[in-house]
């Protein structure tokens, strides 16, 4: 099986090359006299903050436990689904449904096996996003070139991720199952730091799959999942200031040689604000890659097209959170990263593709729309989900019911693999409904294929399907730009038959209505009744604007319009 070349991760670079030393890096230790800056480490939030929590609690899982994968595996630097269910039911005690729902997820997180994948292994490094889509064009092929449901258990089991990057996730994964169970106050990012390093040895050991206890600088590269490297305040891709611990031509140093050298380097994310000097340092903590939408009601919120720069697309750590906000219209037409929707209640959301995870938390009478490579829903109620998603969806109970995670009834959907939630939680999913002008131009970017569609695979009940009756297709509210040499002008997601039919026939019945209307405004002015027409144009006009106003649309057209919001009519 093929190694992953040494260098940081996320990096387009060359197969060959290895994690080269920034000028200085660790020269504070190594005993250099140049003052160049230092790096700090500090975690990255998207495997605490944005999966929520997967496990059974109580899961009975200890880090010594999580360990033993590697040698049950025989230190392997990858594994299949097929392999990982069964490990995860044998050697953890997981349930099926579980070990599928850390799978997925992670999969869309790192974008498939990075070792296997015909991409990489090519002369130039390439992209989470390209090795995304060379994965999803394999599981497309293995189901004959379009999604089959009856063909998707067999051709999903043969997908792979990195191990080491999979312990490292279910590691995390602990820590998420302990505050979910008792300590939600103290989930915070010092207490996220603490844990892990506290719990550093472990991590690192769950890497080292060359030889127990050792680690080259390709296993090393791995923690770049977990640890975000940062000098002067500013991240950059996780590697280059630790290649000095190599030295005398060594392709292999002890595990407690890195875990020293990086705990002390370890701060939580409000302390790298504090690292570098002056102003201009402070402002760029985070600022780049991180993005936050909060504490909008009764408004519409556009993003600009181009959200992110183009580096912060090859750091694992970029993510949107878009929070507390109520009575209010969110459009986010660009390549997103991982993203999380928190605490939002009767909001619509319109996110262009998420380059990995959509996680949806406590969100509470709210339309979404998005297409992504997972998504995860916890602790909502009446919220419908129109998606493209390429993993099948993770449904997480609501905190106060009952806390087991449950497989459906069926074995097919035990194959499929999605965790589902107890009935009731109001939660139901949908195909992809919207589009906007550059969204084939920002799909091709993230990674994500609007083919590989499995927003129903393994869903607990009907009822977390929508009916087709109550579809609706809600094109972004934006114009074309000119620089774009490939319009979208349709949703790129394929309809399902009886969606499309639905669509079809609510379309045929607006014609039938317009032609109805267009027949009886001519013949009234045939006979001369132009005070008629004009008596229809209002009482239609009147009926929209009842619509409108019932609806709750009427704040959206007037805030689109910068018009006063039209009351309703009487009469």
């Amino acid at each position: 099986m093929s190694r992953r070349p040494s260098g940081s991760f996320g990096r387009s670079v060359s197969g060959s090359s290895q994690l080269t030393s920034t000028s200085g890096s660790g020269g504070g230790d190594a005993g250099s006299s140049t003052a160049a800056p230092q790096a700090v480490f500090c975690v990255n939030p998207i495997f605490f903050e944005n999966c929520g929590a997967l496990l059974n609690a109580p899961s009975g899982l200890t880090t010594a436990s999580v360990l033993k994968v590697l040698q049950s595996t025989g230190s392997k630097t990858s594994i299949s689904l097929a392999k990982w269910k069964e490990t995860a039911m044998t050697v953890l005690g997981l349930r099926e449904s579980t070990a599928y729902a850390i799978f997925d997820v992670f999969f869309a997180l790192s974008g498939g096996c990075i070792q296997n994948t015909p991409a990489y292994l090519g002369g130039e490094r390439t992209s989470v996003a390209q090795l995304r889509q060379e994965s999803n064009r394999a599981l497309l092929q293995r189901m004959g070139g379009a999604v089959d449901q009856g063909r998707w258990p067999a051709a999903s089991t043969a997908r792979q991720v990195s191990l080491p990057g999979l312990l490292i996730f279910l590691l995390c994964q602990l820590f998420v199952e302990r505050k979910r169970a008792g300590a939600p106050n103290k989930f915070t990012s010092e207490a996220v730091a603490e844990y892990v390093r506290q719990h550093l040895h472990d991590f690192i050991s769950a890497v080292a799959v060359t030889r127990a206890s050792r680690l080259t600088m390709a296993d090393a590269a791995e923690l770049g999942y977990l640890l975000r490297e940062v000098v002067n305040g500013v991240e950059q891709p996780f590697g280059p200031s630790i290649s000095f611990l190599w030295q005398f031509n060594e392709k292999t140093i002890d595990v407690a040689v890195l875990s020293q050298y990086l705990r002390v380097r370890i701060r939580s994310n409000g302390e790298i604000k504090k690292v570098g000097s002056g102003t201009a340092t402070v402002a760029n903590a985070f600022g780049f890659n991180n993005i936050t939408i909060q504490n909008l009601a009764d408004t519409v919120h556009i993003t600009p097209y181009a959200l992110l720069p183009d580096m912060a697309s090859r750091l694992l750590s970029s993510n949107l959170t878009i929070s507390n906000c109520s009575q209010t219209h969110i459009y986010a037409p660009s390549v997103l990263p991982h993203t999380l929707l928190s605490s939002l209640t009767n909001c619509t959301v319109s996110l262009g593709p998420v380059s990995g995870v959509l996680s949806v938390q406590n969100c509470h009478h709210c339309s979404i729309s998005a297409l992504c490579g997972a998504v995860i829903v916890s602790n909502c109620t009446n919220v419908t989900l129109y998606v493209c998603v390429n993993t099948p969806p993770v449904l997480i109970p609501n905190e106060g019911l009952n806390g087991d995670v449950r497989a459906s009834g069926t074995s097919s959907n035990r194959v499929n693999g999605a965790t589902s939630v107890s009935s009731g939680g109001g939660v139901r999913f949908a195909p992809y409904n919207s589009f906007y002008p550059a969204m084939e131009q920002h799909i091709s970017s993230s990674g994500i294929s609007p083919l590989l569609n499995v927003w129903n695979v393994g869903l607990p009940n009907h009822e977390s399907i929508l009916p087709p009756s109550e579809f609706q297709s809600v094109p972004f509210p934006l114009t074309q730009s000119a620089n774009l040499s490939n319009v979208t002008r349709t949703n790129p997601c394929p309809l399902p038959a009886p969606y499309r039919d639905a669509m079809n026939r609510r379309l045929q019945r607006l014609r039938d209505v317009n032609d109805a209307i267009a027949s009886a405004t001519g013949r009234l002015r045939e006979v001369g009744r132009s005070d008629l027409v004009d008596e229809l144009h209002q009482r239609v006009t009147s009926m929209f604007r009842d619509w409108l106003k019932e609806t709750g649309q009427e704040h959206v057209l007037a805030d689109l319009t910068h018009t006063t919001a039209p009351s309703k009519t009487v009469g």
